[in-house]
């Protein structure tokens, strides 16, 4: 399944969010990359020599959740997908989920960085609860690190957790398995610096709007990247888009319960929706919407609901 922007006529079934075509249990991955700026390279363009050629390596022990920092707790929170239009549903026919909310909390790893810690909990299908936990590190300035996740494989039932390394000009994957003979590894070609969209989607962003120029309708580069699940002999096919992200200016917005003077930002990928995202000075996403040319269309948001900071940073 290919993680898209969904664009074009309105359906009742299917939200307009970019993360729209997630299917959960399994995992489909979106991975935002900053380019250099003058990039040449065409949108969609595939990584094809990566699409049959994962290989096997034994697998570790399966591990039943994150382990929690022990560092001084610096902030926490959650987040809710509000849609209010499609009855609430996010996703493609079938495969749509409900009731999304993320909830965080993070932590001084060292004097270098961050960890995260947190869990996402929804309904698929609806009325169906369903929890997933992650695990972040996180730099100084907010660049991913390397990032756990304890989801499975559509193709491969007995995968998890999956983890990856942001390398320098490469991204590291491993999907681990219980059965020696269903993990593999995966390695992807990037341009420093990158990170999730999903499912670690706001901290992600945080890490591409610090990558922006904070210089008013100057875009920044970016890449899309996607990891498909088409079928059980190819459980994993990474496949690349650009796009160019905007620095807008700061904008009173009220977020959490709290007023922000956030960074406003516009994130473009050809033939797809604008996004537009607030930021708070520290780097928390505050809200993230599409940009729909009417006003009376029905709200949809990943939006911050609940924030508490306990020391700066």
């Amino acid at each position: 399944m290919l993680i898209t922007f969904c664009s074009g006529g309105r359906s009742k079934q299917t939200s307009h969010f970019p993360w729209a075509a997630i299917a959960w249990p399994g995992l489909a991955v979106l991975i935002l990359v900053s380019a250099t700026a003058g990039s040449g390279e065409s949108w969609a363009r595939k990584l094809s020599e990566h699409r049959s050629e994962p290989f096997v390596k034994a697998s570790r022990p399966a591990e039943s959740s994150p382990q929690e920092s022990k560092g001084s707790k610096v902030a926490e929170g959650e987040y809710t997908l509000i849609e209010e239009g499609s009855g609430g549903a996010v996703g493609p026919p079938n495969e749509e989920i409900f009731n999304f909310h993320e909830t965080w909390t993070l932590r001084r790893a060292d004097k270098n960085g961050f960890e995260l810690t947190g869990e996402r909990r929804f309904e698929s299908p609806q009325y169906a609860p369903q929890r997933e936990q992650f695990w972040v590190r996180l730099s100084r300035d907010f660049a991913l690190v390397s990032v756990k996740e304890f989801a499975k494989l559509r193709w491969r039932p007995d995968s998890g957790p999956l983890s990856c390394e942001f390398q320098p000009g490469n991204l590291h994957c491993n999907f681990g398995s219980k059965d020696s003979k269903q993990a593999f590894e995966l390695d992807v070609p990037v341009k420093d610096p990158c990170g999730f969209l999903w499912p670690v989607s706001p901290f992600s962003f945080s890490s591409v709007a610090h990558a922006a120029e904070k210089v008013r309708d100057v875009p920044t580069p970016v890449q899309l990247i996607s990891m498909e699940q088409p079928d059980a002999r190819n459980p994993v096919r990474p496949e690349v888009m650009d796009g160019e992200i905007r620095y807008l200016g700061r904008e009173e917005i009220t977020a959490a319960l709290q007023k922000w003077n956030a960074d406003k930002f516009e994130l473009h990928v050809a033939t797809h929706p604008k996004l537009l995202m607030w930021m708070s000075r520290e780097g928390i996403l505050l809200v993230l919407s599409p940009e729909h040319t009417t006003k009376n269309w029905p709200k949809e948001q990943l939006e911050l609901v609940r924030f508490q900071k306990f020391q700066d940073f």
